[in-house]
């Protein structure tokens, strides 16, 4: 119960950052996004203002570019990490991402 419930956490993470620069609205958001509320049968609205919470510097994007790729431990399988980062990647598609896939304890 309680990795489901930290996978359902992760997910809407990752549902967050996936979310379209303008205000939203179900029309707005990228169809990987539209997909995983559908799949958790949550309302669109749950994201409204949210926009405003994800603004991040100019200069944090730029420089992240220059970084390393993004390094996410996890216990999804790659498939699964597939879909749950590409919202992220939608949304910042010039911050690579680099996935590791973890040992699980259930």
């Amino acid at each position: 119960m309680f990795l489901k419930r930290a996978n359902q956490m992760s997910l809407a993470l990752l549902i967050a950052g996936g979310v379209a620069c303008s205000p939203v609205v179900a029309a707005q958001l990228p169809a990987p996004t539209q997909a995983l509320l559908e799949k958790l049968k949550l309302n669109p609205e749950i994201l409204s203002g949210l926009d405003a919470e994800l603004v991040v510097p100019k200069n944090w994007l730029a420089n992240a570019k220059k970084e390393k790729p993004l390094k996410i431990l996890g216990a999804w399988d790659p498939s699964q990490f597939r879909k749950l980062s590409a919202p992220f990647k939608l949304r910042y598609p010039d911050i690579p991402i680099s996935y590791a896939r973890g040992g699980r304890y259930d």
